[in-house]
């Protein structure tokens, strides 16, 4: 075996300025080999004269032929070892008396210098390998409070020091490092940066010195002409520094948490920038003008200062931007007061506004958002009218017939008396909040917002909304009232039509049954209970006085049977149905072609006797078409019918089935079903095709007879289940 695997180069030693180095700009070329011996083998010559010319390079980074080259000698070393190996198999290497704890081997110095408050300096080693193989170096949490030397001269090579080693696997050799492009010293106690960081890695793009102590930067900064990221929240800068608007290349900057006081105009030198985080600072009363040279910015974030206005001049350069907050200010308007009513002030992109504990009092007409998805207005000064109309003092929101997609409203904590009619025109939002006002009463006008899935209505003087209702009741409560309401006003158009109309002119109704009018003395009763009154028997009479009846309670009774067609008078307005405790044993959901019931999103059929959901296949009409909810836990089903979630209930969205006697899935019955729970059944196998359901998004399958997937499997929870059924359906998964 040859013996030069170890043994170093043989050169003079060379002068200070002929040092290798390997910084972002700087490298000197290696002395020339003079008086190497005789007997020095024609691999080492080449060896010597490829690692010379490697490090002449600029970037510190060993040329093609020089990898190559190393990678061969690597190759055949290594060969020699795996025959030298074979032969001498016998010799086994004796184990080691130490034997590691399981706190030895899984502490490190760095764990234990973290708690002592102290500057840990160790491991270095490996982070600077580490660094030189990834070009991503992590100095967080080590209680530094200066940048070590190490770091600092990393890439600097002693030509003395060189070693070709042909054993070595390479990554930790010079010739293999890659320049750093990340360097990351987050949670330390760094006061100052070192001058040499802009000189040393040149190559940077990425630089995060978030929660130290800096109030400054180094000018030499200036140097880093890749730089993309600066990341320096929670430090002492009660000013941008100067070099970083020298940064052409950057595009995002965050220095929340600090204490500066204003933006300096020359930030249009950084016209690429797309991300600014100023939260938490002290700045205001204006941002300068020289920021709508930002064209490229796509967020900014400005919470907690002290702004006043935002000029609509500024805003309309930003075009791009989507991500806009201004939360924790003094502003008065959105935008400045100075904008002409006639003018118009178009956001195009913008997809988020968060304008909350301001002092807004106005908010500009002409506003365009047509992208607008979430827009928050809690904890300012907005009112409505309140029976007067009087223009001062309400405020306009008139922009809001230009936002038709959004999604989200919070005024919640404001002074309104009443809610703007052009809220219900808002057909896409799913999430309002209007707590904290002086509202008197809810207008049952809610209910033309048909996404509605969330209303947060506490604080308000309410005098009728009951107390002892969730938030899904009272929003089906709303719509089924519009409902009535409509139905109301077309059946008076009706009768004024009739009364004017020849005796022998037919009056046309598409469904009779359901459009029947009340007995005369019916009382409007919206939730009608009758439950734990050991009802065995549900005649038609006990509800004959009632009418617009939205919630039906029957659960704790005796019923063996039971027919919607006593409801059917209900079929527009219930929107709940209870049927818990009981003692049925079957529930149709075929019924009369007459009967629909429109509104009923929840059905509780849980803890009764069911063996069988009766359904007539031939049936091609759905008899409930707005049932979301479905619950069977605790029965006898042994079953599904085909189709469930698609000819027979379109639209339900959370079906449980806990605790019956399935003994198999069919996945096309469950195909639109957002939340399932089949835990506790006979189900012998969890079809592969359950994975491919892209709706599910909450699967309970623990308790079953399959032993695949495993129970480790299932308490990982969905998207584990998930994923493991679609590899086992064969589709690839990241």
């Amino acid at each position: 075996m040859s013996t030069t695997s170890r043994r170093p180069v043989t050169q003079p030693r060379p002068t200070k300025a002929s040092a290798l180095r390997t910084s972002t700009g700087s490298s000197s070329t290696a002395p020339k080999k003079t008086d190497a011996p005789a007997s020095s083998s024609s691999v080492k010559k080449s060896a010597t004269t490829s690692t010379t010319s490697a490090r002449q390079g600029s970037k510190g980074q060993a040329s093609e032929g020089v990898r190559a080259f190393m990678s061969a000698q690597r190759s055949r070393l290594n060969k020699s070892k795996d025959q030298q190996q074979s032969n001498d198999d016998v010799a086994v290497k004796p184990r080691s008396g130490n034997v590691m704890t399981g706190a030895q081997r899984y502490t490190d110095h760095h764990t234990q210098d973290s708690s002592s408050g102290t500057p840990n300096t160790s491991n270095l080693k490996s982070v600077i390998q580490q660094a030189k193989s990834s070009g991503r170096l992590d100095l967080s949490h080590r209680h530094l409070e200066t940048i070590p030397e190490q770091i600092l001269k990393m890439y600097h090579v002693d030509p003395n020091s060189i070693v070709v080693d042909f054993s070595s696997s390479g990554g930790d050799a010079w010739y293999d490092a890659v320049e750093l492009t990340k360097f990351v010293a987050a949670f330390n106690e760094i006061t100052h940066m070192d001058d040499r960081m802009g000189t040393e890695f040149g190559a940077l793009t990425l630089l995060d010195f978030r929660n130290n102590r800096l109030q400054d930067l180094p000018p030499t900064l200036n140097q880093l002409r890749l730089l993309t990221t600066l990341h320096l929240p929670y430090n002492r800068f009660q000013a941008i520094p100067d070099v970083i608007f020298e940064l052409s290349e950057l595009r995002e900057l965050v220095m929340a948490h600090n204490e500066i006081t204003s933006v300096p105009d020359r930030i249009a030198n950084l016209s690429r920038l797309e991300t600014i985080d100023l939260n938490h600072n002290r700045i205001g009363p204006h941002l300068p003008g020289g920021m709508e040279s930002l064209t490229m910015l796509r967020k900014l974030h400005m919470d907690h200062n002290q702004l006043v206005s935002l000029p609509p001049t500024l805003m309309m350069h930003w075009q791009k931007l989507t991500d806009l907050s201004m939360a924790h200010n003094r502003l008065t308007w959105f935008l400045a007061d100075t904008m002409d009513p006639d003018d118009q002030c178009s956001l195009p992109s913008l997809v988020r506004l968060d304008l909350r504990h301001n002092n807004l009092r106005h908010l500009t007409p002409g506003l365009r958002l047509p992208k607008l998805k979430e827009l928050l207005l809690a904890d300012n000064s907005l009112t409505t009218a309140n029976g007067d109309d009087d223009s001062t003092t309400t405020t306009d929101y008139s922009f809001l017939q230009h936002c038709e997609n959004i999604a989200t409203l919070d005024v919640g904590s404001n002074q309104w008396t009443e809610i703007p009619t052009i809220i219900f025109d808002l057909t896409q939002l799913q999430r309002l909040d209007i707590g904290g006002n002086q509202l008197r009463g809810l207008p049952s006008d809610l209910g033309l917002l048909p996404n509605l899935i969330t209303l947060t209505w506490q604080g308000n003087p309410f005098r009728s909304v009951p107390r002892n209702i969730s938030m899904t009741e009272l929003i089906e409560s709303l719509r089924a009232a519009k409902v009535s309401q409509q139905e109301t006003s077309a059946t008076e158009t009706t009768t004024k039509g009739d009364s004017s109309s020849s005796p022998s002119e037919p009056v046309s109704s598409s469904n009779e049954q359901q459009q029947q009018p009340s007995e005369p003395n019916a009382i409007t009763t919206r939730v009608l209970d009758f439950s734990g009154q050991k009802i065995s028997d549900f005649p038609e009479s006990l509800v004959s006085s009632h009418s617009g009846v939205q919630t039906l309670r029957l659960n704790n009774n005796a019923l063996t049977t039971f027919s919607l067609t006593i409801c059917a008078r209900f079929s527009t307005t219930l929107v709940n149905l209870s049927l818990e405790q009981n003692k049925l044993s079957s529930f149709p959901l075929t019924l009369p072609a007459t009967i629909t019931f429109t509104s009923l999103k929840t059905l509780n059929l849980s803890n009764n006797r069911l063996s069988q959901l009766s359904h007539d296949p031939a049936a091609t009409a759905t008899h409930f078409p707005a049932l979301a909810e479905l619950d069977l836990t605790n029965n006898n089903l042994t079953d599904l019918p085909t189709g469930l979630s698609t000819q027979i209930l379109p639209a339900l969205r959370t079906l449980r089935c806990n605790s019956n006697r399935l003994g198999a899935l069919d996945p096309a019955s469950v195909v639109n079903v957002e939340v399932l729970d089949i835990g506790n059944n006979d189900i012998a196998v969890l079809p592969p095709a359950l994975g491919l359901n892209s709706s599910l998004r909450e699967l309970t399958a623990y308790g079953n007879r399959f032993r695949v997937p495993q129970p480790s499997l299932l308490a990982q929870g969905t998207p584990a289940v998930m994923a493991f059924l679609k590899r086992r359906a064969g589709v690839a998964t990241d």
